[in-house]
Order: structure tokens, then C-alpha cells, then sequence
């Protein structure tokens, strides 16, 4: 079965910023996105579609599906919300850096154990993406999920068994495809930001 990840479409607030549980909607680009998405997707029968709880994805997951003519049951799954990041939320890397490296450097460190000042911990953030994948492995139909960045991250790295401190070297896109087929031996990348 193949796993079809999808990133919500361009978000209406400031850019390059940490938007996690921030509940922020579609800018008229990220719309336009979304029904691009639609169409590339057309080309899938997913049997389930599961989406974030934000408003991004919801918009999003909305806007693919109709453009893919699309009709696959669609749950709202809150394990799929973005990370917590706490009082990094709406701050650019470079101000992060500036204001407190040593936090920095700890998430570089050990990104398992890491927990954002006074957000979420890396480790329960894995763990409920974990009970994602694991609750549709095993299925013989393509399943889409529309989530965030870093969710699709830990998702590749945990359906591909790679270590979670590689989750930062994929890039995806907003409104871009990333495709996993899922067999009993593992997972294969079989598409990166389509």
C-alpha cells in the first residue's frame, strides 16, 4: 500500500517562521495550492484520508480532494497536529538562534529528547505520529494523509527506519506529495516533494 503524505498549502502569516499549533488559515496562494494538489492526486484512489485538526489542513484536505473529485472516508485525526513549539511559535530560526543558542544547540544535540521551552517534547510528538503509521500499516489500500512539516519528517523517517535525528534533511514543500510504499519488510521513498 502506498502512503501519500501532503503538506497543507501556504499559510496568511508572516513567512519562515515556527507555525505549529498557531491555528492559522489558507493565503489565497496556499488555496490555489491545494487545488493543484487536488489534480496531482487525481492520479491515487486513496481508501482513507486522514487530516490535522488545524484549520490549514483541514482547508487544504478540502480544497485536494473536491479538485481530485475524491470522495474516500475523511477522518480528523488529532495526533496529526503540528509540534508544540512552544515559545519559539511564530519566530524565525535566526531569532531563535540569537536569543537562546544553547536551547539550539540541545535540539541539534538529541532531537528525540528535546522537548521546546515550554512547548512539546520530541518524544511524545514522535510517539503519537508513531500510532499513526501503526494504526494504518497492514492496510491494502493508499491511505493520504494531510498534515504539517514535521509530521511528514517523522513519518518518512519512522516508516523508512531511519533515526530521528535525520528528520531535519527532507525539505517539504507546502502543498507538495511525498509518496512511501509501505511493505512488510519496511518502507521505500518512492516520491519526494511531488
Amino acid at each position: 500500500m502506498r502512503l501519500i503524505l501532503a503538506r497543507h498549502g501556504s499559510v496568511d502569516a508572516r513567512p519562515g517562521c515556527y507555525w505549529g499549533r498557531t491555528d492559522l488559515s489558507l493565503s489565497a496562494a496556499g488555496r490555489r495550492q491545494a487545488v493543484d494538489l487536488g489534480r496531482r492526486l487525481a492520479l491515487f484512489a486513496p481508501c482513507r484520508c486522514l487530516c490535522s485538526p488545524l484549520r490549514r489542513a483541514r482547508e487544504t484536505a478540502r480544497l485536494a480532494l473536491e479538485a481530485a473529485g475524491w470522495e474516500p472516508d475523511l477522518v480528523i485525526d488529532p495526533r496529526l497536529a503540528e509540534v508544540d513549539f512552544g515559545r519559539w511559535e511564530g519566530l524565525r530560526f535566526a531569532e531563535i538562534a540569537a536569543a537562546e543558542p544553547e536551547a539550539v544547540t540541545a535540539w541539534g544535540a538529541d532531537v528525540a529528547a528535546f522537548r521546546f521551552p515550554e512547548g512539546e517534547a520530541n518524544g511524545d510528538f514522535a510517539a503519537r505520529v508513531r500510532a499513526v503509521l501503526d494504526s494504518i500499516s497492514g492496510l491494502e489500500e493508499d491511505v493520504l494523509v494531510v498534515a504539517h512539516g514535521g509530521v511528514i519528517r517523522f513519518l518518512i523517517c519512522l516508516a523508512l527506519g531511519l533515526d530521528l535525528d535525520n528528520y531535519l534533511l527532507f525539505k517539504v514543500e507546502p502543498a507538495a506529495m511525498t509518496v512511501i510504499e509501505l511493505h512488510d519488510q519496511g518502507g521505500v521513498l518512492a516520491g519526494l516533494n511531488q
